[in-house]
């Protein structure tokens, strides 16, 4: 932070406005396995901090104990859950669905829609789906390679090249 703030002035206050959450990766609401980094020799340090005084056995015993709790926490989270989604994208979705009850959505034509949200109107347009046929669904027309009819090959043309 000091170096950040020797090379801009200022910028300490600024950030500090923002809030911690909107621009440091260590105040993330995630859970992170209750430690605030993504390398794993950072985190297994910062969790076993205390463990490291510990001869070898005990400390590994220590660790074993606390992956065990991590994992089993999160196992249970994973039983007791209806959806596919965790807690924490339920909650979004949730927000996001009484956020779009609240539009109100007129069809224009088969293709157009309008979307009507408090003080703002926008049309929407789908594209239509262009399926493509199997080879199963139409017989293919052979074209002669000589004269260039359709309902023969070069081999069975009957038409001369003069005419």
């Amino acid at each position: 932070m000091r170096l950040l703030e020797s090379s801009a002035p200022g910028i300490r206050e600024e950030l500090e406005s923002i809030g911690f959450a909107k621009w440091s990766r260590a105040y993330s609401p995630r859970m992170q396995y209750n430690v605030m980094t993504t390398n794993i020799s950072k985190s297994l340090n910062s969790a076993m901090l205390k463990a490291r005084e510990l001869p070898i056995c005990s400390m590994l015993e220590v660790l074993r104990m606390m992956l065990q709790r991590w994992f089993f926490g999160r196992r249970n989270e994973v039983d007791y859950q209806v959806t596919d989604f965790t807690e924490t994208i339920e909650g979004i979705l949730r927000d996001q669905i009484e956020h779009i009850q609240s539009m109100k959505v007129s069809l224009v034509n088969n293709m157009k829609y309008q979307v009507i949200y408090g003080t703002f109107q926008y049309v929407i347009y789908l594209p239509t789906k262009i399926r493509i046929p199997t080879r199963m669904e139409f017989k293919r027309r052979i074209k002669c390679g000589r004269c260039g009819r359709v309902g023969h090959n070069r081999k069975k043309c009957k038409f001369s090249l003069l005419n």
